[in-house]
């Protein structure tokens, strides 16, 4: 797909066809597109959005491979969003294209990523919107908000910890209720009970996550600053400690060493929350097919 082609529909079309479908998830108004059809252009835009980012060759990308998927949103996730926000018109649904791209990074690694991926579509057609700080009922990613000529494109960015925990708390709506992903009071005791458990586990693998990050931000300059000495053999930057710059070096990495085992004890923890959010989804998954 052409990423700067636009549908054959107008945003009045969209309009119209979003205002029928909230009454008859089913209904086409005349002279306006179908959902199908304008769901297959939505997926075709997102396969191919996924496919720009997978190819690039981006200066943020972290070691370990980007896993990478596309969609268009279904009709009756559309409709349950147009009924839940009833001033937003269907052209305006800015995850009508999805992309999502999980990989086993530091946050740095995440923001910078998305970074990179704002400026190869354009900074004028991109929002950045962090969702770390401020998560939405416990979900917490950096999401790449594209406005292209073909359409709306919103990208996921998220951790390993981080697609774990939204992935297992995606089935737990399924299971329970989709309105406790967003903020809605679920009646049942035992079900908030849950939700709340949930909520703090997202808590609790940000706070280790960011610790995992300066840890990594701390051997990033240190390492910078071992690259600065190597470049000034006589070594005559001093700081106030009295101190040159192969001496601050020694001293950062004998810290970094002494945190190690620190640092190899939050990585523990985080891939143990890792592997209980796996299991917790096979076995929400086993209770659904019941």
């Amino acid at each position: 797909m052409d990423l700067e082609q636009r549908p054959s529909w107008s945003k009045g079309d969209l309009r119209r066809l979003g205002e029928a479908l909230v009454i008859d998830r089913a209904a086409t108004p005349d002279d306006c597109p179908s959902y199908g059809e304008v769901m297959l252009w939505h997926n075709e835009l997102a396969t191919e959005a996924a496919i720009r980012i997978a190819t690039e060759l981006w200066a943020a990308t972290p070691p370990n491979q980007l896993s990478i998927t596309a969609r268009a949103k279904t009709v009756d996730t559309l409709v349950q969003k147009l009924q839940r926000q009833t001033t937003l018109k269907l052209g305006q649904v800015q995850d009508l294209a999805g992309v999502r791209v999980d990989a086993d990074m530091v946050l740095t690694h995440q923001t910078e990523l998305a970074e990179h991926i704002a400026e190869h579509f354009g900074a004028a057609r991109s929002r950045i919107k962090d969702m770390r700080e401020t998560p939405h009922s416990g979900y917490r990613a950096v999401h790449v908000w594209l406005a292209l000529p073909a359409g709306r494109v919103e990208v996921q960015i998220r951790t390993l910890a981080q697609s774990e925990w939204a992935n297992a708390y995606e089935d737990f709506a399924e299971l329970l209720g989709r309105g406790i992903r967003y903020g809605e009071r679920h009646e049942n005791a035992d079900v908030r009970l849950v939700v709340d458990k949930m909520h703090r586990v997202s808590e609790i693998i940000a706070l280790r996550e960011k610790v995992i990050d300066a840890a990594w931000e701390a051997e990033r300059a240190i390492e910078e600053l071992a690259a600065e000495a190597a470049l000034d053999p006589m070594d005559s930057l001093v700081n106030e400690n009295g101190l040159n710059t192969a001496q601050v070096v020694g001293l950062g990495r004998a810290q970094l060493a002494e945190l190690s085992e620190t640092l190899l004890k939050v990585r523990s923890q985080i891939e143990l929350f890792v592997q209980i959010l796996r299991e917790l989804r096979r076995d929400l998954q086993e209770e659904e097919e019941v």
